[in-house]
């Protein structure tokens, strides 16, 4: 590759180095507005905390209705279903169907 038909044309120039890097301290980088004077104002703080709004009032809770009278128990409903065997068996019982012995 030392061919001088395959060289770039134009001559070695070294090592890239950029623009030049401006000075901070340069009057021209200054902060453009005047400082500022003390503050006299009441101390500075965040805003208060925004709460979600409270849930709407009722005007009354609703009424609470009597409980119902409380069922009858195993016992009661067995004594019921026997009153009632009675009473059919002294209704309906014609003797006259039921065999002589």
């Amino acid at each position: 590759m030392s061919d001088p038909k395959y060289a770039y044309p134009y001559p070695a120039q070294g090592h890239y180095e950029g623009p030049p890097v401006p000075k901070m301290s340069d009057p021209k980088y200054a902060y453009p507005y005047p400082a500022q004077g003390h503050y006299e104002g009441p101390p500075v703080m965040a805003p208060p905390p925004q709460y979600a709004a409270p849930p709407p009032q009722y005007a009354a809770p609703p009424p609470q209705y009597a409980a119902p009278p409380p069922r009858p128990g195993f016992l009661e409903g067995c004594l019921a279903a026997l009153r009632c065997c009675c009473l059919i068996g002294e209704c309906c019982s014609d003797s006259s169907i039921l065999p002589e012995s």
